[in-house]
């Protein structure tokens, strides 16, 4: 059967249906494009790619709900001025180790290996941070990271 181009463009329904399909096509092309702001930490020739996370609400989800975190990958929250960030494991799916960093890049609190079965504790560094860097369970071993020292963000 041939469809007839002028006799669909007269239907009733093909206007709006173009409206809708057109619409959802402005909508959604950005959003399946979209790939969050990333920032790269080099440690030991070993590049990690950080997810940053700046908005509120995407403080609180942070790793949430994810499945896994890849070996070079991890997330960096910034904070418009320091201050004591707290980070607790909830609906976590794997552990994490956690580094807070001041304005100068120097790391001033480390918590390693920290698993999901720790929720509802909440870890919080003793003084007011900038930075806090959530990467894969072991990384402050594997790269002997420790507090006082420069943490190479770019």
């Amino acid at each position: 059967m041939k469809i007839d181009s002028n006799t669909l463009f007269k239907k009733k329904w093909f206007k709006p249906a173009l409206f809708i399909v057109g619409t959802l096509a402005v909508v959604m092309v950005p959003l399946l494009a979209y790939k969050p702001p990333t920032n790269t930490l080099l440690l030991d020739n070993q590049e990690y790619v950080l997810e940053i996370v700046a908005s509120s609400e995407a403080r609180k989800k942070g790793l949430s709900g994810r499945e896994s975190l890849a070996a070079n990958q991890g997330m960096l929250f910034v904070e418009r001025t320091p201050t004591v960030s707290c980070i607790w494991m909830k609906d976590m799916n794997f552990d994490i180790d956690i580094v807070w960093v001041d304005y100068t890049k120097t790391i001033r609190h480390l918590e390693e290996r920290v698993s999901p079965k720790t929720y509802p504790k909440a870890f919080c560094p003793k003084l007011k941070t900038k930075y806090v860097v959530e990467l894969p369970s072991g990384t402050i071993d594997k790269h002997q990271l420790a507090v006082g020292q420069k943490l190479p963000l770019n």
